[in-house]
C-alpha cells in the first residue's frame, strides 16, 4: 500500500520546516546534498534567453548531487528574474535560497528523472519533501511522482496561463517511506511528459526522520460537506400552489442580476423613446447573441411585473420600479431595432427579423415571440402608437413564415426546433390579432409547420383529421418530410441530443399557450386551437424521453452534451404535456426539474441561473424563459386535479432494455441504477455512464466524453500517438429484461491498439466490464487511464469527494477535490459511501484532472491507472481487465463484494476474458467475452460463497465446484445471472431457460443424494436440502418462500435440428461449397508494412486478378464472377481466405491498401478452414459470384453461414442495409424460376446460419449467388462487408426417389453427445464426427467412441 501523506499532514510539514518537533526530526543538512539547489553556481553555466522575454536561466544537465535522466528536456537553474515557457511569466518566487531546477516538455511526449542517492541511511522511519510548482499548456497534463526507495505518490501538473508563475503558490509534497536495513535510498521525483508543452520548478528538498508517532488530523467524510442538492431533494412531490409560489420567486431573485445586466442606450429612438438593452456576447448587434437575450430578459421582467407585485421579495437593491421601467425600455429596444420599423439601428449598423424570402435571418422568429410575449404582459400600458409597433413586427415576421418553404431532414441536423419556433410567432400574431385578414393563412401556416416539427415517417399514411372543428385536413395532407428517424429520435449538432429531442414539445406548448392565453385575455374568446401543436408529442414522450428519464428528473445524456449540463430546462416540456395532455409522468419529472433549477440557482450570490455559464446572458434569459412558461402553463391549465405517477411505478413502466437503433444507443435500468452506451459516429464518440436511481446522489458520475471515447473506457497514452479511438465494432448487443450485454471493438492511438471490450449491465446492481487488448504495432504505452469515471465535484453536489479504500487495519478514507493527482493501490474504492468500484491487477487506481465540464466542476477517477511506461509489439496482449461498478452501495458492501469477486482470466482460454462479480443480496453474474478466441471456453473448478453455481450451460459438479463449457463467437459476449447454488452432492444441473431461480438437477450418482441448495430470491436465501432419487432428475423452485422440487426430464437442447428430414446432396451438387480449394492468399509467409503496421508473418496473394482493373476481385474455383462494378477499384474483394485469429491477409498499399482478418464460426464444426470474403469499398455495382445446379422437382434447403460487417449501419431490412448514403443489396442466396431469395443476416457483426427453403415444381437450373451491390462509392466503414462459409445443400427426404440418385454412397451422418447426454453436434458427416473433438469418450449412433 501507498504511504503518501494527507494534504493536511503536508500542509504540517510545511509549516514546521527545519523544525523538530514531537514527530519528525529535520535531517536534511545531514543526509541531502545541494537540497536547494544553491551550490551550482550561476557564473559557470551559460545563461539561456529568448528575444521574447529575456532570460529563461542557466543551463544545467545535472545539479551538484542530482542526477538527471531520461528523454531530453530544457534543463535549467532558475531565480525569480528569469521567465517561464508558454508566457506563463516571470518566475517571481523561490521557495527557499535563491535558485531553483526547472525542467520543461515541448511536443513530444517522454520520462524524465531527477534524483539523489542518500548514503548510509540508518533504519527507520522517515518523511522526504520538496516544493515544486508546474504549469502546463495545450491540454499537456504531465504528471510527475515524488519517490523515495520504494514509495511514490503521484501528482498531475496544473493547467497553467499568461503570467500565471507571477501569483502561482509554492506546494509541498512529501511521502512517507520505511528502511528495514541500513544503506542507500534514492529520492526525487519521476515526471511523465505529454506533449503540448509543461514544465516543472523544484526546490527545498528536505528528509525527516519520524521519531515518534504521527498524528493526522481525521479527514473528513461526505457527511462534513455541504451540498444543495445531495441529501436535500427527495421525490417528495411539491403541491402545485407551492411550486408556482417557488418559480415565481426564483424569478424574482433573478431580478438582481438582470438589474445589474441591463444598460441604458446613449440615446433614444428615432422618435424620442428612452431604451435600454441587456448585455450578451454581442451587446445591441443584430444576431442572436445581441437580440436573444434582450427578448427574453425584457420578456421575464414585464412578466414579473404583471404577475409578481404584491407576491414575492424583490433582492435588495431592486425595485418594481427598476422592473417596470427595464421592462419596458428593452421592449422599446427590441421594437425599434426590427426591420420592420427601423426607428433604431443595433450596434452593427444594422436591423434584426424576418420581412420576407428576401430578407430574412435565421431564429427571428424565436425572438420576435419573446418580444411578443414582454409586449402581451405590457399590453395595457402600451400606447397605440407601441401597439403599431409590435403588431408591424409580428405581421412582418408572420410574412416571412406565409411563403417561405418548410425544411425537414433528421440526419444530423434535424429541422424540428426550427419549425417548432416559427410556430411560436404564428401563435404568438394569431393570439394577438385572431380577426386580422391574414388569420386564416396565419392558421393554416401554423398547422403545417407544427405537423413538421416532430414529423415521422407514418405521418405520410396518416389520415387522422386534425381539426375536425375546422375542416377535413389530414396529417398526410400537411407531411412534408421526416424530422424524426423511424424510432422517433432525432439529431441535432451531429448527435443524439436529448436537448433538442425535447426542446420541440416546449416550442409546440409555448404556441399552444400563446393562443389560449392571448385570445383569452386580450379578446376573450379561442378563435383558434388547433391539435396540430400537440402532434407527436405524445410518442416522443413515450418512445423516446420516458426510457431516458432519471431518478432526478434530468434526461440521460449518452453523448453528453455540448451546452451546460444539467440545466433542466426540459421542465417546460414536462409542463405541456402534464397541462396540455395530461401526463402524469410527465408531472412528476416536472416536479423534480423544478426543485433542481432551484437549488442550482442557491449556488450563486446575484441571482443567476448556474455558475460557469456557457453563454452567459443567453443561457440566464432561456433558463428563465423556461421557469417563467412553466409557471403560466400552470396558472392557464391547473394540474391540481392530476395526480402524478411514483418514481418507482415509472422506474418498473420504462426498466426494459432498450436500443435507440437508429443512434446505436442502448440502455436499460434496475432499482439501483440506469445505464447506457452510446456509438455516435457524427461525433466520432464512444461513451457511456451509469446514474443511481435516487433523486438527490445520482449526479455522483457525469456525462463526459474526451479522445473519442470517456466513462467506462478511458484511454492510454502511446508515445508518438495521438489519444484517439475509431470504431471497428459498433456495439453487438443481447437484451434480457432490464439487462443488457454490448461488445465493441475500437482501434487506439492512431490504430497502435485494439481494444475488444464487453459491458455487462446486469438486471441488478453491478455492471461489469471486460476488456482485452492488443498492438496493432510496436509502441511504448506512456500512461494508461483505463476504467474512467467522470465524477462532479461541483458547487451543484459536492466540492469534494470521500474515497474508501483497504487498508492493513480495515477501511480508510480520504477526501479529495481533485486539483491535485491521487494514486490509490487497492483493489476497490467507494465514492461517498454511494459509489463502488473493484478493480483486481497490478495497477494503481488514480483521481484529479478537475477541469470544467460544460458548466460542472468534474475530475476523474481512473480505475485502471499506471503512469509507468510499457512497451508492446504487434500482437501482443496488452492488457486483459476486469471491471466492476456499482451504485448505492457503502464501502463495507464494496468491500465485501471485493472478496467475492471472481477474476476469471486466467481460467479461459487465451482470447477470452471472463469474471464472476455478486451483488450485495447474494446474486451472481458471470460474463464471459470471446474476444479473439476460435475455442469454446470450459470453466472448470468454479465455486462461489454460497456454492457451486448453475450455469445455463449443463453444469457439472463436482465436490462443491462446477465445471461447464460455453459457446460464444468473437466479439460476442455469454453472460448468466447465478441465483441457485449446490453443495455436497456430485450432481449435472442446468438453469430453467426462463428463470434463473429454477434449476433442473440431475442425480450422478448409484444412490440418492440430498443436495444442500441455496436459492435467491427477491425476499431474500432460501436454504434447503432436496432428497433426489439414484438415476433421477428434479425440477427445483421456491413456491411462498419454501424451497420446493418435483421430478423432470433433464432440458435437452434448443436448437432447431436443420438436417431433420433432409438428406445433404452438397458433395455431388455444389462444387467448393466452402472453398477449401482455393489458394488465394495461401501464402502465409508475408512481411509487409502498412502505414506505421507491419504484419510478419501474414498471408499474401499469388494468385493473379482476372481483371487488373480490381486486383483484389480474384477466381473462387467453381464459381463464376459476376463483377458488375462501375468504376475501377484496388479495395472491392471478391475471394476465399484462410480462418485466423492471429494473422491478417494483407494486400500492399499498392494493391489494396488493408489487412483483412476473420474467425471461423464456433457453431459449425464442420466449417473448414476458409470462407469466402465480399467487400465493393469505393465502387459502386453489384460483386457476386454465382454457380447454377441441375435439380429436380422437390422441395430444398440451402444452409450457409454467413455474417456481415458494417460500421456505420443505420437499417438492416433483411435485404438491405443502409450506412450514411449507401444502400447495400444482398445477392446472397437462391435464385429460381419462381424468384429470388436474397438476405443479410438479422445481426451486424454475427456468424449466423442462414436457411433457404425453396420448392421445384420441375426439373431445373437453380442459381446460388453470393455477394451483394452497393448504390454508391463509399469506403468500407459504409459497405456491408461479407463472410461466407460452408453451403449445403439438402434434399426433403420426401422427394420422388429419381431426386435422389446417384447419390446412395453419400456418407451417412449422425448427431454427437457427450457422455452427459448433452448433444455436442448435429447431423454431421459420419466420417468426420469426431473431428476436432478432445480427447474423451463420446456417443455416436448410439455406441461409445473414443477419440485418443
Amino acid at each position: 500500500m501507498k504511504k503518501a501523506l494527507s494534504l493536511l499532514a503536508t500542509l504540517a510539514i510545511a509549516i514546521c520546516l527545519h523544525a523538530q518537533t514531537d514527530g519528525l526530526e529535520d535531517i536534511t543538512s545531514q543526509y541531502l546534498s545541494n537540497a536547494s539547489f544553491e551550490a551550482d553556481n550561476i557564473e559557470s553555466l551559460n545563461s539561456v534567453t529568448q528575444s521574447a522575454d529575456g532570460l529563461r536561466g542557466y543551463s544545467l544537465a545535472n545539479p551538484n548531487s542530482w542526477s538527471v535522466s531520461g528523454t531530453d528536456v530544457t534543463k535549467l537553474l532558475i531565480t525569480k528574474d528569469c521567465y517561464t515557457d508558454n508566457n506563463f511569466g516571470l518566475v517571481t518566487t523561490i521557495s527557499d535560497g535563491e535558485k531553483a531546477y526547472y525542467l520543461r516538455m515541448g511536443w513530444s511526449n517522454g520520462a524524465s528523472s531527477v534524483k539523489q542517492t542518500i548514503k548510509n541511511l540508518p533504519a527507520g522511519k522517515y518523511m522526504f519533501a520538496i516544493d515544486q510548482r508546474t504549469g502546463y499548456a495545450n491540454s499537456a497534463s504531465s504528471s510527475f511522482s515524488i519517490t523515495a526507495g520504494n514509495e511514490s505518490m503521484s501528482e498531475s501538473f496544473v493547467p497553467g496561463s499568461n503570467g500565471f508563475f507571477t501569483s502561482a503558490k509554492w506546494t509541498t509534497s512529501s511521502i512517507a517511506f520505511e528502511t528495514s536495513t541500513d544503506g542507500e535510498v534514492i529520492i526525487g521525483i519521476d515526471i511523465n511528459w505529454i506533449s503540448g508543452g509543461s514544465c516543472i520548478m523544484i526546490d527545498n528538498a528536505r528528509l525527516f526522520k519520524v521519531t515518534g508517532e504521527i498524528v493526522e488530523p481525521e479527514d473528513p467524510t461526505e457527511n462534513d460537506l455541504a451540498s444543495p442538492t445531495e441529501g436535500v431533494i427527495t421525490h417528495d412531490f411539491v403541491a402545485e400552489p407551492q411550486m408556482k409560489d417557488d418559480l415565481l420567486q426564483m424569478l424574482a431573485n433573478f431580478s438582481k442580476w438582470m438589474k445589474d445586466d441591463f444598460q441604458l442606450c446613449s440615446a433614444p429612438n428615432s422618435i424620442g423613446e428612452d431604451c435600454g438593452c441587456f448585455k450578451g456576447e454581442s451587446t445591441m448587434n443584430a444576431n442572436e447573441q445581441g437580440v436573444r437575450p434582450n427578448a427574453d430578459l425584457s420578456m421575464i421582467c414585464a412578466f414579473l411585473a404583471k404577475y409578481g407585485k404584491d407576491k414575492v421579495t424583490l433582492p435588495q437593491g431592486v425595485t418594481w420600479e427598476d422592473i417596470q421601467t427595464i421592462a419596458r425600455k428593452s421592449l422599446v429596444f427590441a421594437y425599434s431595432t426590427h426591420k420592420a420599423n427601423k426607428l433604431k439601428v443595433c450596434s452593427n449598423g444594422g436591423y434584426w427579423g424576418s420581412t420576407s424570402t428576401s430578407d430574412h435571418v435565421w431564429e427571428s422568429s424565436l425572438w420576435a415571440m419573446s418580444v411578443a410575449y414582454s409586449a402581451f404582459f405590457q399590453w395595457d400600458t402600451l400606447s397605440e402608437a407601441q401597439k403599431g409597433y409590435i403588431k408591424a413586427m409580428l405581421i412582418a415576421e408572420c410574412n416571412y413564415e406565409l411563403y417561405r418553404s418548410i425544411p425537414t431532414g433528421y440526419a444530423g441536423d434535424t429541422k424540428a426546433e426550427e419549425n417548432g419556433w416559427e410556430t411560436n410567432i404564428l401563435a404568438a400574431t394569431l393570439g394577438m390579432f385572431p380577426d386580422h385578414e391574414l388569420a386564416p393563412k396565419w392558421f393554416a401556416r401554423l398547422r403545417e409547420f407544427a405537423i413538421n416539427c416532430y414529423s415521422h415517417i407514418g405521418d405520410k399514411t396518416d389520415n387522422t383529421v386534425i381539426d375536425p372543428e375546422y375542416d377535413n385536413t389530414t396529417v398526410a395532407q400537411l407531411y412534408k418530410g421526416q424530422n424524426l428517424y423511424d424510432d422517433f429520435t432525432l439529431q441535432n449538432h451531429n448527435l443524439f441530443h436529448t436537448s433538442y429531442q425535447n426542446v420541440v414539445m416546449q416550442e409546440l406548448g409555448e404556441s399552444a399557450l400563446a393562443l389560449k392565453l392571448f385570445q383569452t385575455k386580450l379578446h376573450g374568446k379561442e378563435t383558434w386551437k388547433t391539435n396540430a401543436l400537440m402532434h407527436n408529442n405524445k410518442e416522443v414522450m413515450e418512445e423516446v424521453l420516458n426510457w431516458l428519464a432519471l431518478a432526478d428528473g434530468e434526461l440521460a445524456m449518452p453523448n453528453g452534451n455540448d451546452w451546460s449540463l444539467f440545466l433542466y430546462d426540459q421542465i417546460t416540456s414536462y409542463t405541456t404535456m402534464a397541462c396540455f395532455l395530461r401526463d402524469p409522468n410527465a408531472l412528476m419529472l416536472e416536479n423534480l426539474a423544478y426543485k433542481y433549477i432551484k437549488a442550482r440557482q442557491a449556488t450563486t450570490t446575484d441571482g443567476s441561473w448556474l455558475l460557469r455559464a456557457d453563454v452567459g446572458a443567453r443561457r440566464m434569459g432561456v433558463e428563465a424563459h423556461r421557469v417563467m412558461m412553466t409557471w403560466l402553463m400552470h396558472d392557464v391549465l391547473s394540474t391540481s386535479d392530476l395526480t402524478p405517477t411514483e418514481w418507482n411505478d415509472f422506474n418498473t413502466k420504462y426498466a426494459e432494455a432498450k436500443i435507440l437503433k437508429s443512434q446505436n444507443i442502448v440502455r436499460a435500468a434496475s432499482d439501483d441504477r440506469f445505464t447506457c452506451f452510446s456509438w455516435s459516429t457524427g461525433l466520432k464518440s464512444y461513451t457511456g455512464y451509469f446514474a443511481a436511481n435516487n433523486p438527490d446522489k445520482n449526479k455522483i458520475i457525469v456525462p463526459f466524453r474526451a479522445n473519442n471515447t470517456g466513462n467506462f473506457l478511458g484511454w492510454y497514452n502511446v508515445s508518438g500517438k495521438g489519444t484517439n479511438a475509431t470504431p471497428v465494432v459498433s456495439g453487438i448487443y443481447e437484451l434480457n429484461g432490464n439487462a443488457w450485454t454490448m461488445n465493441g471493438e475500437i482501434n487506439t492511438n492512431d490504430a497502435a491498439l485494439n481494444n475488444r471490450f464487453a459491458l455487462y449491465s446486469t438486471p441488478g446492481n453491478a455492471i461489469i466490464y471486460l476488456d482485452y487488448v492488443r498492438g496493432n504495432t510496436s509502441g511504448t504505452i506512456t500512461k494508461e487511464q483505463g476504467g474512467l469515471l467522470a465524477i462532479s465535484t461541483d458547487e451543484f453536489m459536492k466540492t469534494a469527494r470521500t474515497f474508501y479504500t483497504a487498508n492493513t487495519e480495515g477501511v480508510t478514507h480520504k477526501q479529495l477535490d481533485g486539483t491535485k493527482f491521487t494514486t490509490f493501490n487497492t483493489d476497490w474504492i467507494n465514492i461517498d459511501n454511494q459509489v463502488g468500484v473493484l478493480s483486481k491487477s497490478d495497477k494503481l487506481m488514480g483521481f484529479g484532472d478537475r477541469a470544467n465540464n460544460n458548466s460542472i466542476m468534474t475530475s476523474k477517477l481512473y480505475t485502471s491507472y499506471s503512469p509507468t511506461s510499457r512497451s508492446f509489439q504487434n500482437g501482443t496482449i496488452v492488457d486483459r481487465r476486469n471491471i466492476v461498478y456499482y451504485s448505492n452501495i457503502n464501502a463495507e458492501e464494496t468491500a465485501i463484494m471485493s472478496e467475492q469477486f471472481n477474476v476469471l482470466t486466467d481460467s479461459v482460454p487465451t482470447g477470452w476474458n471472463g469474471a464472476i462479480a455478486a451483488d450485495p443480496n447474494g446474486t451472481n453474474y458471470l460474463l464471459l467475452a470471446n474476444f479473439v478466441s476460435d475455442q469454446k471456453c470450459s470453466l472448470e473448478n468454479i465455486t462461489c460463497k454460497l456454492g457451486a453455481p448453475v450455469f445455463t450451460e449443463p453444469t457439472l459438479i463436482i465436490d462443491d465446484k462446477s465445471f461447464a463449457t460455453f459457446l460464444a463467437e468473437i466479439n460476442h459476449s455469454v453472460s448468466n445471472v447465478l441465483k441457485v447454488f449446490i453443495n455436497d452432492a456430485d450432481v449435472t444441473a442446468i438453469q430453467d431457460a426462463n428463470d434463473p431461480s429454477v434449476v433442473y438437477i440431475q442425480n450422478l450418482q448409484k444412490q440418492n443424494i440430498n443436495p444442500q441448495i441455496c436459492v435467491i430470491t427477491s425476499n431474500g436465501e432460501v436454504n434447503g436440502n432436496i432428497e433426489i432419487s439414484k438415476g433421477k432428475c428434479v425440477k427445483v423452485y421456491v413456491e411462498g418462500g419454501v424451497l420446493r422440487s418435483e421430478e423432470a426430464d433433464f432440458p435437452s437442447s434448443s436448437a432447431e435440428n436443420l438436417y431433420e428430414g433432409y438428406t445433404d446432396i452438397t458433395e455431388e451438387k455444389i462444387s467448393n461449397h466452402s472453398f477449401e480449394l482455393d489458394e488465394t492468399y495461401g501464402n502465409d509467409n508475408g512481411n509487409i508494412t502498412l502505414g506505421s503496421v507491419t504484419y510478419a508473418p501474414c498471408y499474401i496473394n499469388n494468385v493473379s486478378a482476372s481483371n487488373s482493373k480490381y486486383p483484389n476481385i480474384l477466381p473462387v474455383k467453381g464459381w463464376t464472377s459476376g463483377n458488375g462494378l462501375s468504376g475501377e477499384s484496388n479495395f472491392a474483394r471478391m475471394y476465399s481466405m484462410p480462418y485466423s485469429t492471429t494473422m491478417y491477409c494483407v494486400s500492399p498499399s499498392s494493391v489494396g491498401n488493408y489487412a483483412a482478418q476473420c474467425s471461423r464460426p464456433l457453431a459449425d464444426d464442420s466449417c473448414g478452414v476458409r470462407c469466402l470474403t465480399v467487400l465493393n469499398s469505393w465502387t459502386s455495382g453489384t460483386n457476386k459470384i454465382t454457380q447454377k445446379v441441375n435439380l429436380p422437382a422437390g422441395d430444398y434447403r440451402l444452409i450457409l453461414d454467413m455474417k456481415y460487417e458494417c460500421t456505420n449501419q443505420q437499417t438492416n431490412s433483411g435485404t438491405t442495409v443502409t450506412a450514411s448514403g449507401n444502400t447495400n443489396r444482398s445477392y446472397t442466396g437462391v435464385k429460381t424460376s419462381s424468384g429470388t431469395d436474397y438476405r443479410y443476416p438479422s445481426e451486424n457483426n454475427t456468424w449466423k446460419v442462414m436457411v433457404y427453403d425453396f420448392t421445384l415444381a420441375e426439373t431445373e437450373d437453380i442459381e446460388l449467388s453470393l455477394g451483394f451491390s452497393t448504390s454508391a462509392s463509399v469506403g468500407a466503414a459504409n459497405n456491408t462487408l461479407l463472410y461466407i462459409d460452408n453451403l449445403r445443400l439438402l434434399s426433403k427426404d420426401t422427394n420422388m426417389p429419381d431426386a435422389i440418385e446417384n447419390i446412395q454412397d453419400t456418407p451417412k451422418s449422425a448427431n454427437v453427445y457427450s457422455l452427459t447426454g448433452v448433444r455436442l453436434r448435429t447431423n454431421v458427416n459420419l466420417n468426420n464426427a469426431t473431428k476436432g473433438l478432445p480427447k474423451g469418450i463420446y456417443i455416436i449412433n448410439n455406441k461409445k467412441v473414443s477419440v485418443n
